[in-house]
């Protein structure tokens, strides 16, 4: 066989092996990739959304307006692609003196389309159905379970309790309440020293949460090495621990403290403003307790020495609001996820949804 035979030969048989190769290559790519592309995007997006609609009523609850809900129905979103090659090849024979004795030519050509079609349902929440679930208290085993998993129980106490009693191990009994009282200073801050023995009877291991008898209270206690944990807490902080209620005790072991929780509505309400209440506490007060317990453990407003990565930040009526911390801190944005979390409760099955209210985006 010719040299020019077998090259001839060779092209014959590499342009359709190229063409092929190709239309393998685009069939690979365009489904998966679509899936593994899609499946982030929207999970981001959807958790984006999510975080800004409550970043956004707290912010409308702090400028004194009311919050509204909207809930994230179904998403779907159809792809389609097309994807084509040609090819082309060509063979000269060099004729002129001087020219090259032959000449070979291919063209390879490829093309494709890919095309998305989203579609999402959002429905507004309101009605007698849904203000039934937002103005309930919070059920107790949504405390316990985030309790469990190692939620703080600072940013659980702090955000969900509303009042508490405490009955220590002689059984006396005395009303805390999670509120700032000018009237009455001394009540906060022991509901705050009490907040502070909790984690840290959670950082040992040694906290328990459960219900009272009829399983609608949230009842805390703790085990047998509580008594130990305390006293290293008391020898810790010194007069920091001492409750005034108590006439001037540390807690001990043998307590236990009956919860009485917030509604979603009235947390939402008291995270709105609980870094401005922080600010506002008298100096006095603030000096008298744990360290742990004198800031905030929410703060909407942005601020410069806000630098983690936010979680969320939105504008609203002409101030900017994020969820971020301190370098090196996880205080605020912990809160704001447990926030999440509670209001996950509060939510719809999307099959539930009044469908005449629902809003379609294609």
């Amino acid at each position: 066989m010719s040299a020019r035979t077998s090259s001839r030969t060779a092209l014959r048989r590499l342009l359709p092996l190229s063409v092929a190769t190709a239309t393998l290559l685009l069939a690979g790519c365009s489904g998966p990739a679509a899936l593994r592309s899609g499946y982030v995007d929207y999970s981001h997006a959807q958790a984006q959304v999510g975080n800004q609609q409550t970043l956004l009523n707290l912010a409308r609850i702090r400028n004194g307006h009311p919050p509204y809900f909207l809930q994230m129905g179904a998403i779907t979103a159809s792809y389609s692609f097309t994807r084509g090659t040609n090819g082309s090849a060509s063979h000269t024979l060099g004729t002129m003196p001087g020219a090259l004795p032959e000449m070979f030519t291919r063209a390879l050509g490829l093309s494709g389309s890919a095309t998305e079609a989203p579609m999402f349902n959002f429905a507004p929440l309101s009605g007698p159905g849904f203000s039934a679930v937002i103005m309930k208290p919070i059920d107790p085993r949504t405390f316990s379970g985030l309790a469990m998993q190692g939620f703080s129980a600072t940013a659980l106490m702090r955000m969900l309790a509303d009042e508490v009693t405490l009955t220590n191990a002689s059984g006396q009994k005395t009303v805390l309440r999670n509120g700032f009282d000018a009237q009455d200073s001394d009540n906060y801050g022991d509901f705050l020293r009490l907040v502070e023995a909790l984690q840290t009877l959670q950082y040992a291991r040694a906290l328990v949460t459960g219900t009272d008898a009829g399983g609608t209270t949230l009842r805390i206690t703790a085990d047998d090495r509580a008594g130990a944990v305390l006293q290293r807490l008391a020898t810790r902080d010194g007069a920091k621990a001492q409750f005034k209620t108590l006439g001037n005790q540390a807690l001990a072991g043998g307590f236990s403290v009956d919860v009485k929780l917030r509604t979603f509505v009235g947390t939402l309400y008291a995270m709105a403003y609980d870094g401005a209440g922080a600010d506002a506490l008298p100096a006095a007060l603030r000096e008298s307790l744990p360290e742990g317990q004198r800031d905030a453990v929410l703060r909407i407003e942005a601020a410069s020495d806000l630098t983690e990565p936010e979680a969320a930040s939105v504008d609203y009526a002409g101030r900017k609001y994020v969820i971020s911390d301190k370098a090196g801190s996880l205080r605020y944005r912990t809160t704001f996820q447990g926030l999440q979390f509670v209001f996950a409760q509060t939510e719809l099955n999307p099959g539930q949804l009044p469908q005449a209210s629902v809003i379609q985006m294609r």
